[in-house]
């Protein structure tokens, strides 16, 4: 005979109880530990992308919207981001994003005067990245930046971003690649 049998009805109930809940306990508590585990190793993968991503040189490109319509199509400013040629010479094997194309809205187009553009200006200092470099678009024949290029990145330069003169090799840059001091 066992002795569970010389128990009362009562008594086996409980222990039965216990059992059941030492079983369903051990259970939550191990799928608890299951998805804990999950949680840490995809908050360290968070992790170690924020990591990367922290170490990534943000770079924006700004460039003319004339020159935009008639003939400039970015090629040769992302090829030379990508080939690390002409202004992007300088950062070597760097870990490089291209965070923003960014274009003027024109001749005479001020910030302060246009919405779409004081927008563009803001989401790049929003962004916040590493260098802002002038597209060769942006100079004219004579070397002479702009009035609006230089008003958009005077804006860039008050909140701390360099401003890089050019982008791709071009014969109109003869300092292409070196910070613009603030005015």
């Amino acid at each position: 005979m066992h002795e569970s049998e010389d128990l009362p009805q009562s008594v086996n109930q409980s222990a039965k109880d216990r059992n059941f809940t030492k079983r369903h306990r051990a259970a939550r508590y191990g799928k608890l530990f299951v998805c804990m585990s999950a949680v840490v190793q995809y908050s360290f993968f968070l992790y170690l992308n924020r990591k990367e991503e922290l170490s990534m040189k943000k770079i924006v490109m700004l460039t003319c919207l004339k020159s935009a319509n008639s003939c400039c199509t970015g090629a040769a400013c992302f090829q030379a981001f990508q080939d690390r040629t002409g202004a992007f010479a300088q950062y070597g094997d760097e870990e490089l994003q291209a965070a923003a194309f960014m274009h003027c809205n024109g001749c005479g187009i001020m910030p302060e005067d246009n919405e779409g553009l004081q927008e563009k200006v803001d989401r790049i200092v929003e962004i916040h990245p590493d260098a802002v470099h002038l597209g060769v678009c942006t100079t004219d024949k004579e070397g002479n930046r702009c009035p609006v290029i230089e008003k958009i990145y005077s804006v860039f330069q008050e909140n701390g971003i360099p401003v890089i003169n050019g982008t791709h090799n071009s014969a109109r840059l003869s300092d292409i690649g070196a910070p613009i001091p603030k005015k």
